[in-house]
């Protein structure tokens, strides 16, 4: 600790006493600073005692005034109680005032009709070094990393979900359906009709396994005559593939025609 002492001040008492009280437990560095724009009237001191007839100041302090005879001389001691330490090895950035009291002291007896210059007061000031909290802060910032990363993982699957609702109401709608023949020749005609289409789908099906098989055999070498051969029969077969996607086509014109007319004989028979 470090402490300095300041007698017989020509300041008023009433003044001194509202500083130490707002500067009571407040830091050296702050203290210099508050004091030094209170003696440019940039800051009120708050007045809690003696604020008879005192007008209020903007801001929450109220009662106000700008004691700058009493803030020279509080700041003259700061300055000295700051010395004493820096003297004892003290850290002068991390000092908090501890003690601040001020007191009425001895008036002299002056000469004249009013008495001017009869304020006088005693002010004592010690200071404490103390070390600043850095640990709390860290806690804070670790925890308010972790809250923003739960938000998003919530709404992602609802959307997967609605978008794979929306895909199975579409696929599972009703083929159209054939009405019933009261003819019974026309339903047995249909009915040979529409089972061709089956056995296309059969075929197409096993061609790619096919493919794979021959992918998987080793490569021979062919001569002209057999690349001939293949030629042709693969033509075959995109002849043979047209024709039935013609008679597919066919079939399904006339079940349209089933749908609007009913029957497809002519009405002069």
């Amino acid at each position: 600790m470090a402490s300095a002492k300041g007698n017989d001040l020509s300041i008023s008492t009433k003044h001194s006493i509202e500083l130490s009280k707002f500067l009571r437990n407040k830091n050296t560095v702050y203290a210099k600073k508050f004091l030094g724009n209170v003696i440019l009237k940039k800051e009120a001191v708050p007045f809690k005692t003696h604020n008879r007839d005192v007008g209020h100041k903007r801001g929450p302090i109220a009662a106000g005034r700008y004691p700058v005879n009493a803030a020279k001389n509080m700041l003259m001691l700061v300055k000295s109680v700051e010395a004493n330490a820096q003297a004892k090895g003290l850290n002068v950035n991390a000092l908090k005032i501890t003690t601040l009291i001020a007191n009425k002291a001895s008036i002299p007896m002056t000469g004249g009709r009013h008495r001017y210059g009869t304020k006088r007061t005693n002010m004592v000031i010690a200071v404490q070094e103390t070390e600043p909290a850095v640990k709390k802060v860290e806690n804070k910032t670790e925890a308010k990393t972790e809250k923003p990363v739960k938000i998003t993982e919530t709404f992602k699957p609802m959307e997967d979900k609605k978008a794979v609702e929306v895909k199975t109401e579409t696929v599972a709608k009703p083929e159209i359906k054939v009405p019933v023949m009261e003819v019974q020749e026309e339903a047995k005609e249909e009915e040979e009709k529409e089972t061709k289409p089956e056995a296309v789908k059969v075929e197409k099906k096993a061609e790619p396994v096919a493919e794979a098989k021959v992918q998987r055999e080793p490569v021979k070498e062919l001569s002209s005559q057999d690349l001939l051969k293949k030629a042709q029969e693969k033509a075959a077969e995109v002849n043979r593939k047209e024709k039935e996607h013609k008679d597919v086509e066919q079939v399904t014109d006339l079940l349209q025609k089933l749908q609007q007319k009913g029957t497809l004989r002519d009405k002069k028979q």
